[in-house]
Order: C-alpha cells, then structure tokens, then sequence
C-alpha cells in the first residue's frame, strides 16, 4: 500500500504552509493536464477525449504527489499488499468479463454487475487477507453518520463479522 503522510498537523486546525504548497501544485498540474488533454483529445476522440483528459486529473495529481512524498521522506510502499490489490483487480476483471460475454450487456443488467464486482472485490481482500482490522476499522471510522445502517452491513463483509457477533453486538 503507498502511504503519505501530509497533514500530519491536520487536527490541530494549523495547517502547515509546505502541505499547502503541495497540494496546490498538485491541484494545479491536474488542472493543467485536464485542460490541455481535453483541447487537444475532445475534438478527435469525443467523450473517449473528456475522459481521458478527465483520468489525466487523477494521474497528474498522483505523480505531483509521490514526488513530493519521496522528497520528503514520507513515502511508504508495500509490494505485497499492492500485488495482492492488483490481484484481485485482475480476478473482478475477469469473472465480469466473462459474465458480460456471456450474458450480454445491459442496462438493466449493469447493477447487477457492479455487485457481481463488489462482492468479488470483498471476497478477493477477505481471501488474501490484503488489508488489517486496523486498516478496515480505519475506513469504517470514514462512514458519515447518516450512513450508520449501511455501516452495520459494510461492517459484516470488510471487518468479517460473522451473525453472532453482530447479534452479540446489538444485546449490549
């Protein structure tokens, strides 16, 4: 997994002036990038063109980042939890495609995709064991409160609580 580490002063409400610097160069490039992809690309491609002017956001914004990360010292990266994401990714991919060939694509049949692809995903990070407890309950910590029944659900597939324990739970 890559880490970085900014706005380590963020609870404090003091944000420190290099983060800011960063992450406004960061903005900036993918502004940049987005703009100049989508001039050149909108008027040959269409929206194949607006979408990949609109994905040069994420990987500009990436690349600012991981340089600013390293230079700092910052950086953490973990080959076998990014090998095991990349697993599962290939896994989802291929189960979806296969199921899109073999039952033909739809509309009506593309949120059963999605969830076809969500619950391979889960079953994937469950079987590989790809992120910790501390990890999930990280990211469950993330859920609005306005979420909280889907947060009970999210808790039984990604934390790998069982029935029992989610009756235990809702005696005390």
């Amino acid at each position: 997994m890559i880490n970085i580490r900014l706005g380590q002063r963020a609870g404090s409400g003091t944000p420190e002036r290099k983060e800011d610097k960063i992450f406004i160069i960061s903005s900036s490039a993918a502004l940049i990038s987005n703009f100049i992809l989508s001039f050149l690309l909108i008027p040959r491609m269409h929206l194949i063109g607006a979408a990949i002017g609109f994905s040069s956001i994420n990987i500009a914004s990436f690349f600012i980042l991981l340089y600013y990360a390293k230079k700092y010292s910052i950086f953490e990266y973990e080959r076998l939890k990014i090998a095991k994401i990349y697993t599962s990714a290939a896994v989802m991919f291929m189960v979806i495609f296969t199921a899109e060939n073999l039952f033909h694509f739809s509309i009506v049949k593309l949120f059963l995709f999605i969830i076809m692809g969500f619950a391979i995903c889960i079953m994937m990070i469950k079987v590989f064991g790809t992120f910790s407890n501390d990890d999930m309950e990280f990211l469950m910590q993330l859920v609005p409160v306005k979420l909280r029944k889907y947060r009970r659900v999210a808790e039984i597939f990604l934390l790998g609580y069982g029935i029992r324990n989610v009756f235990q739970k809702q005696e005390c």
